[in-house]
């Protein structure tokens, strides 16, 4: 069942998007069907709806998706749109399938559309609720007796307190993509609906709209939205370590990179949030020297440890915990290894707090960021984070899917 809750999470987009194609294809295979009026302007509404409120969320949790630090000490947004429901992201999202969906007016192009994407939302918000309860504790759990899962409406919110600011522009920038493509695409129907052939002009646009609908409808534009800056991956071992990542991220390539064992007699090296092992064990593999592997999963250690001691590496060492806490000792750290997870940080500063009093005075930190991961952050997003505390930088690799930045003490 565990394993069934991962996969749902970790593709929920795709089944978003593919029961709506499937529904918008239903609908351009009916001959009988035509666009009506009364159900274009209903619909159009409706999206537009959808669309007002989600710019008024993205005011707010602009910040939690890719700033240097969470809005607030306990990671939660409690002002604007949050004061009147817990998600209302996810809320706008269902609105403008809704909305999306009644411009064909087709109860069937409803169905198949609204009633996934309502699933896949409240999978996802069971996952996340879950994750703010660990980490928020009493606090969340007094909002949330307070303020509506979904569906809005006044919360008792007078005595919690007012968390998060608005920023029109860069909520207007975060979603300017979907934005325009909903005004478009409504436009362009409201325009052409006399001439509209559905047998031929739409088979020939159901690509474009199924991507339209990948950014508008299903409401993942870059990462995870929820009221803390990220979920950590919930991606299960059998995903981290699959055939075609060692295709995508070549370990002997990214080792090569490093060359750490050329430089320095014995380094010691922190994999950061090293999942199943994928980077540690060639590290331990082929540096003389000593790995630790931290994460924050039990789980991905032992299979860590397991994989490790079929290869007999016994130059690793494991270590649970959070990154803001790193129980290690001052300048005892030659190399951190950050890969694919630094969007998945919580508690930032703290974090970097700690990777550098670790650090010893030479000590450099390897930052690899993937476009394919829900928590990608950019090379500008990535410096910002880092050269307040004095970093210098340099860019090791830069290909079209994922970067290679190291930071310098």
């Amino acid at each position: 069942m565990k394993r069934i809750h991962l996969l749902l999470y970790k593709y929920r987009v795709l089944m978003g998007v593919i029961p709506v194609a499937i529904g918008l294809l239903y609908f351009v295979l009916d001959e009988n069907k035509r666009f009506s009026k009364p159900m274009l302007g209903t619909g159009t509404v409706v999206m537009f709806i959808g669309i007002i409120l989600r710019i008024w969320t993205a005011m707010y949790n602009w910040e939690n998706i890719n700033s240097v630090e969470p809005i607030a000490t306990n990671g939660i947004i409690t002002n604007g749109p949050y004061r009147y429901c817990r998600n209302p992201m996810y809320f706008s999202a269902i609105i403008l399938t809704l909305g999306f969906s009644l411009i064909f007016g087709s109860w069937q192009v409803v169905l198949i559309a609204v009633l996934p994407t309502i699933a896949v939302h409240l999978h996802q918000i069971y996952v996340e609720e879950k994750y703010l309860m660990n980490i928020c504790n009493e606090f969340y759990d007094t909002y949330k007796k307070r303020v509506p899962r979904l569906l809005p409406y006044r919360g008792k919110v007078l005595d919690i307190p007012v968390q998060g600011k608005a920023n029109w522009k860069r909520g207007l920038q975060r979603d300017a993509g979907p934005i325009f493509g909903g005004i478009v695409f409504a436009f362009l129907i409201a325009i052409l609906m006399p001439f509209l052939r559905y047998d031929y002009l739409f088979l020939g646009v159901v690509v474009v709209v199924t991507v339209i609908i990948n950014f508008i409808i299903v409401g993942k534009i870059k990462s995870d939205v929820g009221k803390v800056k990220m979920i950590p991956s919930t991606a299960p071992p059998y995903v981290l370590l699959q055939p075609l990542r060692y295709i995508l991220f070549s370990t002997k390539k990214y080792i090569d990179n490093l060359n750490i064992d050329k430089e320095i007699e014995n380094p010691v090296i922190l994999d950061l949030g090293c999942g199943p092992g994928y980077y540690s064990l060639p590290l331990a593999e082929n540096i003389n020297g000593t790995v630790i592997a931290m994460d924050i999963r039990e789980k991905m250690l032992q299979i860590t440890q397991n994989r490790a001691e079929k290869k007999n590496l016994n130059n690793i060492r494991y270590l649970k915990g959070d990154s803001s806490r790193i129980d290690l000792s001052d300048n005892s750290v030659d190399l951190i290894c950050i890969n694919l997870v630094l969007g998945e940080i919580v508690k930032m500063d703290e974090s970097i707090n700690e990777m550098v009093r670790i650090l010893k005075s030479m000590g450099r930190i390897s930052i690899m960021e993937s476009i394919f991961d829900d928590h990608y952050l950019n090379v500008q997003e990535v410096k910002a984070l880092f050269e307040k505390k004095g970093f210098s930088f340099e860019l090791v690799e830069k290909k079209k899917t994922y970067y290679i930045l190291e930071a310098h003490k």
